[in-house]
């Protein structure tokens, strides 16, 4: 048993390479598209030659910019090409980016209302969401289910006692403590707070469990600084980006990393790129995602500044666009009136629906947490 999952990981660490390389080209069909009516779209705001947008993103949506697909709508029905730059969400929010781009798409809440705070927008909109998830095995949730810590819900997902967790970390609690005959204290790995968003969110989930659930605020942040420089001091190193951390959960398996933090987009979209990869896994070492109680959504805002930036808008809006963005990278709609098809997705544990979402920190907040980091690295 020990040699099959010896050679699975090895295996997936092969896969992961490789769809690495060709993630940015990724996509399917190029089948032209019908040009859009004024059924779902603003006629108005078409071009009627085709023009060229820069902007920012994060590099999450790399692969979706990347599409041949969706390039080839945004040409043939909303006469734009697309030329766009990585960049983190803190990145984006200098405002040297402000006079060379007609649009930003920062996957932070307290990123966006910074930004409109400092420049006059043409509109902004809620285009994806992703929740923060935990990912784990199915070795140590069952240890965490005996615990009462993890629950398993009626649609099948597993929902985390978020406080519950984070007191085993600030108590010192080890694996062997809840049952698991692995070495070592309980710790959640997480990227970086200060360079990626999901390790800042981390930071703004853990602030409110350690405030007995209430929300972190500058006033009460004080108090539990000190409990959350130590969650985060116990993991060591931290890598810059989600989706690295991510491959290395599933490329080194549990003998490196018990339980991380991701968006439940990570898995959705390796599972789309990679089914044979997702098989093995779930075969030998079964990776499990995790739902924090409450969690936070990572929303990805579309931000316009300018006219020609405000196409943008109704692109990424488009149902078709949304359909593919979900079917294919994972992002669930920001869009009113538009439903995610579960069964898109056919992996054990997805959850059905987002409920138990707690609100994020004002971006004064933020700034204190942020700081709270940089002062526990001197």
């Amino acid at each position: 048993m020990k040699r099959y999952r010896l050679l699975g990981i090895v295996f997936i660490t092969i896969v992961i390479v490789v769809s690495s390389i060709f993630k940015v080209t990724s996509g399917l069909s190029q089948d032209t598209v019908a040009p859009a009516s004024a059924s779902n779209t603003n006629e108005s705001a078409i071009p009627e030659k085709v023009i060229k947008l820069k902007g920012m993103i994060g590099s999450e949506k790399e692969a979706l910019f990347n599409d041949p697909e969706i390039q080839n709508i945004a040409k043939t029905r909303f006469h734009i090409t697309i030329d766009t730059f990585k960049a983190g969400s803190l990145e984006m929010s200098n405002q040297k980016n402000f006079n060379d781009n007609d649009f930003l798409f920062p996957a932070s809440q307290t990123v966006v209302e910074k930004i409109k705070s400092l420049t006059k927008t043409s509109g902004t909109d809620d285009i994806f969401r992703t929740p923060l998830v935990y990912y784990s095995w199915d070795k140590v949730t069952k240890s965490l289910q005996t615990k009462g810590i993890v629950s398993k819900l009626q649609d099948g997902s597993f929902a985390v006692d978020n406080s519950k967790m984070i007191d085993l970390i600030v108590n010192d609690k080890k694996w062997n403590d809840i049952g698991l005959d692995i070495y070592g204290s309980i710790v959640i790995d997480t990227s970086d707070p200060k360079k990626s968003n999901s390790g800042n969110s981390y930071a703004a989930l853990v602030a409110t469990s350690l405030n007995q659930g209430n929300l972190i605020t500058e006033a009460t942040l004080p108090g539990v600084i000190p409990q959350l420089q130590k969650v985060f001091l116990k993991s060591g190193f931290k890598k810059a980006s989600t989706s690295d951390l991510f491959n290395e959960y599933l490329t080194t398996g549990m003998g490196s990393h018990k339980i991380i933090v991701g968006y439940e987009s990570d898995l959705l979209y390796f599972t789309h790129q990679n089914a044979t990869a997702w098989n093995s896994l779930k075969d030998s070492v079964t990776p499990r995602i995790l739902y924090p109680s409450p969690t936070l959504w990572s929303t990805h805002t579309i931000i316009a500044l300018t006219p020609n930036g405000k196409i943008m808008n109704a692109f990424l809006k488009d149902p078709e666009i949304q359909k593919l963005a979900w079917e294919r990278y994972g992002f669930r709609t920001g869009v009113i009136g538009i439903i995610n098809a579960p069964a898109a997705h056919e992996i054990d544990g997805l959850s059905k629906s987002i409920d138990n979402v707690m609100q994020f920190p004002d971006s004064i907040t933020m700034d204190h947490i942020l700081a709270a980091f940089e002062t526990n690295d001197q």
